[in-house]
């Protein structure tokens, strides 16, 4: 009988000691099954769960344009392009102070910030450059961005673009352009965004027109796309080009994440629908590096 109870305690000694570990691999497969793409980025097992869900945090204006956004990185072709149907979060003006640091956006787990909004505090543009310096990636449309002055204070160390003087007024810059056309930039044709996307193009139906920012290359700046267009629907001639504007722009400086530009805002202009869904789809896979961009 001795050894019998012996035996037992053995037993219930081994099994005591499983417990931690059998509590360890249970918290761990709870978390791989609340959110598989952790595992995406470890070799063989990242094979197992499929691509890695990209995360975007919208600094915008409204619930619609988050709408706008979500209606083309959670298609059928948004699947084909990045793996996975994209996560759009939308943060307005009455919520910026929650976007307290650098390490608030890396722990929500963003991916990519897309920067739409105007107004932003002087802080919150600090947090986003100190996000884009540490490593993230950021999408910058038409004046997005700007403080309630209408300057990137903060943000003009890493944008590919100013207003005139870096930090001078962004007031009156945004201009109605007719019958806009993409083109590649001067020496871009090696880039692969420009190349996946629709250039030499008619970007709207007929002659109708788009808002554009009609900014400056920065010095740290690199043209990727520009567009030519009319000042007015009269001056439009088949054949003719018109001003030219840079229309999208990154960062050059290395080391850091990546900044791109855009000089309007795709899901706001009356864009030709294909040409909006290729924009859109194109670039957030550009910055983001996935691997299937709609070509």
């Amino acid at each position: 009988m001795a050894e019998y109870y012996a035996g037992g305690s053995d037993l219930r000694r081994q099994f005591e000691g499983a417990i931690p570990i059998l509590i360890i691999i249970l918290l761990v497969v709870g978390v791989i099954a609340l959110k598989p793409s952790i595992l995406a980025g470890v070799p063989i097992l990242g094979g197992l769960v499929g691509p890695q869900t990209i995360d975007v945090l919208l600094i915008g204006e409204n619930q619609n344009e988050k709408n706008a956004w979500e209606n083309h990185l959670t298609t059928d072709l948004a699947r084909q392009t990045f793996g996975n149907p994209l996560n759009v979060e939308l943060v307005t003006d009455n919520k910026y102070n929650k976007i307290n640091s650098k390490d608030w956006i890396k722990d929500k787990g963003y991916d990519l910030v897309v920067v739409t909004a105007t107004d932003l505090t002087p802080s919150l543009q600090i947090t986003l450059k100190n996000w884009v310096n540490s490593g993230g990636n950021m999408i910058a449309i038409g004046l997005g961005g700007t403080q309630s002055d209408g300057r990137w204070s903060e943000l003009s160390t890493i944008l590919p673009v100013t207003c005139g003087s870096g930090t001078s007024s962004c007031e009156g810059i945004v201009k109605e352009v007719y019958a806009p056309k993409m083109h590649i930039g001067k020496g871009r044709y090696d880039n692969s965004l420009a190349k996946k996307l629709n250039l030499e193009t008619k970007m709207t139906p007929a002659n109708a027109s788009i808002n554009l920012a009609d900014v400056t290359i920065a010095e740290n700046g690199k043209q990727v796309i520009y567009v030519d267009g009319f000042s007015s629907a009269e001056d439009v001639q088949a054949g003719e080009v018109g001003d030219i504007y840079p229309a999208m722009s990154e960062r050059g400086q290395i080391n850091t994440g990546k900044v791109l530009y855009l000089a309007f805002n795709p899901v706001r202009e009356n864009l030709n629908s294909q040409v909006e869904e290729n924009i859109v789809l194109n670039t957030v896979a550009y910055i983001t590096g996935a691997e299937g961009s709609k070509g």
